[in-house]
Parts: structure tokens; C-alpha cells; sequence
């Protein structure tokens, strides 16, 4: 303990130790406060005042704590280990990767120091290094249960399948009752396309956990991939109740989820979703939402305003930016991806009536000359979507790869990328006509499309763009695709002129693209 700490300060802190061991943290704090009044040199009363104020959630103040801890006793490993995690929570990784490091530095066997160094990188995506620095913290503390989960999930994102598997194992033989476990093995076995295992799992954690929202949208993604709508779609409402999602539906505890009945003279908020596919394919609910009464008020975003100006079934639609200011001139609200649970909705009732989705005429007219071909098989593509998205290393594919198409005769590629410009430098050349840079938004981008006779793309808001205006479209899939293309087939419920091409083994796009090179030669 700190030097020459009086021993009324040290009474007072001893009494913070015992409250804050009782569970009552409102009481410790006060306590430590005090010890901190009487001795503001007492580094371990305000390492501790730290810990409980970052434990109800006062990050500032926990934050001038710890610091002040520092200042007491510089070389005070466990404050900067304790930093570290408040940095983390406060998502500053850089800082919470120095802090730690600094702590290791001064404790080298500090198991704790290296396990949340793990967390941090993995935070800030440096997969590799969170899984090494986890490996030091098992070394230290071979039964170290987090440590695990934290190599299981680092795993996870750069494909070390195995990896996954075999920690989330130990971290169960470490703790039978985890359930952060078995969600996180369910997520390696859907990756690994063992779908029934992956549910399984989930139920495992649900069974330990029942409010545990991350198990409950992991197993309604495997459940609607493989088809089991009944069970998936009601399971699928866990998804926004997922902390790092929750923000994004300020509505959930505002007003009534709409439950699909009648709901005459009321105002119904349908609100937008993260994805400009998911809007795009959800729309077409509307028309039986309004079906049900009452007035149908629709978000969307900026991009998303010309494209759905004339929807049919909406009342109002309402251009939003921002998903955390809430309105209160609504009786109940539902996320679009609500809609299908919400209508009942199963494989054989999915609305599939194309087009419901219209260019304007006015801009179709503006790009006519644009896109001329002189005789030439017109073809749009795109090999990425936003370089942000959760599966970006999986659903999307390399521009060379398509350039590999562009050997087929008769054609004319345009590019409708927009984005990761640097992808395309030194590769697209004269085969590709990048239009990207000419897209203001959906409504340019529909236009566009309107004049193509077949699109070519990855899993991104321009298959569900081109599906829902009706066009012929070629849709790239890796090998565990997204929920709503389901597990097999080469057709769709959801778009009638789109056509799957799916990878038959992981990262195979050489596959694909070999198949789309020859069906392309025999349709051109």
C-alpha cells in the first residue's frame, strides 16, 4: 500500500473494500471518496474508486480516477491494466494497447495485463497480434477461461476455423457453463456450414442464457439459411436487441412493436434498416402492410429517397440520417426486417411480383446516351459492397476477377462500383466503363440498371436493386452465404430473374467465375 497513508484513510478505505465486496458500489464509492479526501496521495483508494465508477458506468470520472492513481504511484501496474480496460470501453484501442503494454512492462507475469491487451487489438482488428498477446496471458494461467474466448473470436475473423473450434473447446472444459462459449462455437460451425450443429449450439446458450440476444440472432441466421422460417423469423427480432446494434433502433422501447394485426386510425413507423439491400427487398411488404389499415409512415435513408418516392402501401416517407433521434408522432413502430415475422410470412407467401421497383423516367432518359453500346451485350458489375460490412472478406471478390469476363466477346462492361476506387486503378482500363463516380444515388443507379440487359454482382444492394426493377441478374455467393439466399439452389424466392452462382468449397471464386465465363459465352 501507499506510504504514509494516515490511518483514518486507511479505515475509511478498508470499509470501501468490505461495501464494494458486499455488491454495494454506491456505498464504496462514497467510502473510497473519502479515503481520497483524507489522503489525496493514496493510490490504491483511487485505483479502486476507479473500478467502481467504471462499474456504474461513470467512464469520466473513472477515467480522472485512475489517472490520479498513476500520479500517486507511477510504476502501479494494476491501474494501468484496469486503464486499459476502461479504454476499451471507451473504444480509444490505440491508448488501451500502450496503456497495456506499459503494464506488462512493469509486470511481466500479470496474466490479466496480456488477456485484455488481446481484447484491445482485437478491437482495433490486429486479429493476429490479439491472438499471440491471449496466448501469453493461457502461458501465464493455463485455466484462463477468457483468454479462450478471446482466441475463439479473433479466430473467427481471420478464418482460423480450427483455431475457433479448439478454444471455445477449452474455454468449455474450463467452464461448462459459459454460454458466451457455446455462442461462439456456434458461430465456427456455421462458418464451417455445419448449420444443425451451429443451432444446436445456440440452444446451449440460449438454455444457460435465455436473454442472451447474440446466441438468439446467431441461431436465427442459421435457422432462416436453411429454410426453417417458422422458427427463424421470430428469433430474428433478438437482432435488435444486440448491444452493438441496440443503438440503431431507438424505437424498440419507445413505442409497440406492430404485431401484424389490424391497427386502423393509428400511425405505423416502419423504420429503415443498416443495409441499403435490406430496404430495398423489404419493401415489398408494404402494400400488405397497409393492407392491415391504418397510415404507413416509412424511413429511409438519403440514398434511398428518389428510388422510393412513389412506393406503394406508404403514406409518408420520412428521409432520416440519423437513427438516434426518435419522433414521437407515431402509435407503433417495426424495423423492416420485422415485416416477414411480423405478415407471417414463409417460403411459399414471400411477395415475389417483379418489378415493385421503379427508375424514374426522367433519369432513365438522361443516361441513354451514356450507356449506348452499338449492338453490344450491355452488362453492369460490381465485385464489392461497403468495405465496412461484418463478411466483406467473404461476399465480395477482386476486380481482376472479373476482368477475367471481360475476354467474353460482344460485350459492354460497365462498372457500377462505387467506392474502393483504389481496387480498380490499373485493372479496369478501357473494358470496364466506371460509372461509379457518376451515381449520385439509387435513382441514378436504377436508371442505369434499366438500361443493362443482365447485372453481374456480388451480394450487395445492387443484386436487390436489379431484382426488384425486374432485370436479369447474376448473383455471386461465397460458400456459407447470407441468410436469405438459403443454403443451395441456383434460384431465389425472393427475385424471379435472378440467377445464384455459389462457391462449392470456401474463398473458391476461380469456380464461379469459371461458370459465369461459360454460361455468359452461351447467352451472348
Amino acid at each position: 500500500m501507499t506510504a504514509k497513508v494516515s490511518n483514518q484513510a486507511v479505515t475509511r478505505y478498508n470499509r470501501a473494500v468490505q461495501l464494494h465486496g458486499q455488491g454495494d458500489i454506491a456505498g464504496a464509492v462514497l467510502a473510497y471518496e473519502d479515503a481520497t479526501r483524507i489522503n489525496p496521495r493514496f493510490a490504491e483508494a483511487w485505483s479502486n474508486l476507479g473500478n467502481a465508477y467504471r462499474q456504474l458506468g461513470r467512464r469520466d470520472d473513472a477515467l480522472r480516477a485512475y489517472e490520479a492513481a498513476i500520479r500517486a504511484k507511477p510504476n502501479f501496474a494494476a491501474v494501468y491494466c484496469n486503464l486499459g480496460v476502461l479504454l476499451i470501453e471507451l473504444e480509444r484501442y490505440d491508448e488501451a494497447t500502450r496503456t497495456l503494454e506499459t503494464a506488462i512492462r512493469l509486470a511481466p507475469q500479470m496474466p490479466e495485463a496480456y488477456a485484455n491487451l488481446g481484447q484491445a487489438l482485437r478491437r482495433d482488428r490486429r486479429y493476429e497480434a490479439s491472438i499471440a498477446a491471449s496466448r501469453k496471458a493461457i502461458a501465464l494461467r493455463p485455466d484462463y477461461r477468457d483468454a479462450y474466448l478471446n482466441v475463439a473470436v479473433a479466430a473467427l475473423q481471420i478464418d482460423a476455423l480450427d483455431d475457433a473450434l479448439l478454444a471455445n473447446q477449452r474455454a468449455l472444459e474450463i467452464d461448462p457453463s459459459c454460454a458466451q462459449a457455446y455462442c461462439n462455437l456456434a458461430g465456427a460451425l456455421h462458418a464451417l456450414a455445419r448449420y444443425d450443429e451451429a443451432i444446436a449450439a445456440c440452444e446451449r446458450a440460449i438454455a444457460l442464457n435465455p436473454d442472451y440476444a447474440e446466441a438468439h440472432a446467431n441461431r436465427a441466421l442459421s435457422l432462416l439459411l436453411t429454410g426453417d422460417f417458422a422458427r427463424g423469423w421470430p428469433e430474428f427480432a433478438w437482432t435488435w436487441r444486440v448491444p452493438a446494434k441496440r443503438a440503431s433502433y431507438p424505437y424498440l422501447d419507445r413505442f409497440p412493436l406492430w404485431d401484424g394485426g389490424p391497427f386502423p386510425g393509428r400511425r405505423l413507423l416502419v423504420t429503415r434498416e443498416q443495409g441499403f439491400g435490406d430496404a430495398i427487398q423489404m419493401v415489398r411488404f408494404l402494400p400488405a402492410v397497409k393492407a392491415r389499415g391504418g397510415t404507413v409512415v416509412l424511413e429511409a435513408s438519403p440514398a434511398l429517397a428518389r428510388l422510393f418516392s412513389n412506393l406503394p402501401g406508404v403514406d409518408e416517407l420520412r428521409i432520416v440520417e440519423d437513427f438516434s433521434l426518435p419522433r414521437s408522432d407515431v402509435d407503433l413502430h417495426i424495423p423492416l426486417l420485422g415485416l416477414p415475422r411480423a405478415l407471417g410470412t414463409d417460403g411459399s407467401s414471400i411477395p415475389s411480383a417483379c418489378p415493385y421497383l421503379y427508375a424514374d423516367p426522367a433519369r432513365i432518359e438522361r443516361w441513354r446516351s451514356r450507356l449506348a453500346a452499338e449492338g453490344r451485350f450491355r452488362i453492369g458489375c460490381a465485385w464489392a459492397g461497403s468495405a465496412g460490412h461484418v463478411d466483406d472478406r467473404h461476399r465480395s471478390c477482386r476486380i481482376e476477377d472479373f476482368a477475367r469476363l471481360a475476354e467474353v466477346e460482344g460485350v459492354a462492361w460497365f462498372s457500377l462500383q462505387k467506392g474502393r476506387d483504389e481496387e480498380r486503378r490499373g485493372v479496369e482500363g478501357a473494358a470496364f466503363e466506371p460509372l461509379g463516380p457518376e451515381i449520385g444515388d439509387f435513382g441514378d443507379t436504377a436508371a442505369i440498371v434499366s438500361h443493362l440487359d443482365l447485372v453481374i454482382a456480388v451480394d450487395t444492394s445492387i443484386v436487390h436493386l436489379a431484382g426488384a426493377l425486374g432485370k436479369p441478374v447474376w448473383t455471386l455467393l461465397p460458400f456459407v452465404p447470407d441468410w436469405r439466399w438459403l443454403v443451395a439452389g441456383e434460384g431465389t424466392p425472393w427475385y424471379p430473374t435472378m440467377r445464384l452462382f455459389r462457391q462449392p468449397r470456401a474463398g473458391d471464386w476461380a469456380s464461379v467465375f469459371a461458370e459465369v465465363a461459360r454460361e455468359l459465352r452461351a447467352l451472348v
